[in-house]
């Protein structure tokens, strides 16, 4: 760190030390790799090929101030700012120094994107959080908006395009993303109510969303997932809407048009199939639901180059 801008090597994510439960089955992730770096922002890539569910948990930091957006799978995690079933719904909040535990949920797909504490401390302050001498994210987590779905997958599709891309886009447009994701982070804190659940309510909860990144494709019904977590469909769906403030239903449609959104950007799948994989009933249903929630077709969002996705979300 010079200067307050982050170096194109710098690594976001040391282990410290091996929690004592971990599996002795468990792979070792891949080492996340830096994907993109521009002054006080970097964006790093971690891929994790396991495909067993729950194998692995790992105590690990970070050094500077970090949001993780995950594109496939999910992950459990555990940190002073609370727990949380992680999936491509939600954007994870780091704190610098601060340990955290990761238990990958199966294979999984996310990006870090690293701040500088200068950046930091510039975001929370715009978004109107009382920031101390060191900058830090009083919550776990956060859903993600329509708007920073977009300018995320947007943006990871820009930067794979290197040549092509117009850097200064490239940078204003991450830089969006990180004030949109702060400010729905800052907003959530100010205004939430811890919800009325005990522990183990609380813990079906995260059992249930993990259950559900796994098999949102799927035609699962409530019962099956209240079945795996241990309680009655009844007792779920209260506590689901307590602790999440959505439905189990709404949650899950969430995380399909999460993953068309993936598919469609990172792809050039039919949208028929798409439609099907991600637990649509045709090209058609796809279509009305896509728009209704992005503002957009997915056929046309295709088409839309960076610049074009953020002058529509302007």
């Amino acid at each position: 760190m010079v200067g307050g801008t982050l170096e194109a090597t710098a690594h976001p994510m040391t282990p410290v030390s091996l929690n004592a439960t971990r599996s002795s089955r468990s792979a070792a992730p891949v080492p996340p790799q830096a994907h993109w770096c521009a002054g006080q922002i970097a964006l790093f890539t971690h891929r994790c090929a396991n495909d067993r569910s729950g194998t692995s948990e790992r105590e690990l930091y970070v050094s500077a101030p970090c949001l993780v957006m995950t594109s496939r799978g999910g992950f459990l995690s555990r940190s002073p700012l609370g727990s949380v079933a992680a999936d491509a719904s939600t954007v994870v909040f780091r704190n610098a120094a601060e340990p955290y535990t990761v238990q990958d949920l199966g294979s999984r797909e996310s990006v870090t994107i690293r701040l500088s504490p200068d950046l930091a401390r510039e975001v929370l302050e715009d978004a109107g959080a009382s920031v101390s001498h060191v900058p830090r994210f009083t919550i776990a987590s956060a859903p993600v908006t329509v708007r920073a779905a977009l300018l995320h997958r947007t943006l990871l599709r820009d930067i794979k395009q290197a040549d092509r891309g117009d850097p200064l886009q490239r940078e204003e447009a991450a830089l969006d993303l990180v004030g949109e994701v702060v400010r729905a982070s800052v907003s959530r804190d100010r205004f939430r109510v811890p919800p009325r659940l005990t522990g183990l309510a609380t813990a079906r909860v995260v059992e249930a969303r993990a259950f559900l990144s796994r098999t949102s494709g799927d035609c699962v019904r409530l019962a099956d997932v209240a079945t795996h977590v241990g309680c009655s469909p009844w007792h779920l769906s209260r506590a689901f809407r307590a602790a999440t403030g959505e439905s189990v239903r709404g949650y899950v449609l969430k995380l399909r048009l999460q993953a068309a959104l993936l598919r469609v950007l990172d792809s050039s799948q039919d949208l028929t199939n798409i439609a099907f994989e991600c637990g649509f009933s045709d090209h058609s249903h796809l279509t009305v639901t896509f728009r209704k929630r992005f503002g957009v077709t997915p056929s046309r969002l295709r088409g839309m180059s960076l610049r074009q996705c953020r002058a529509l979300l302007a």
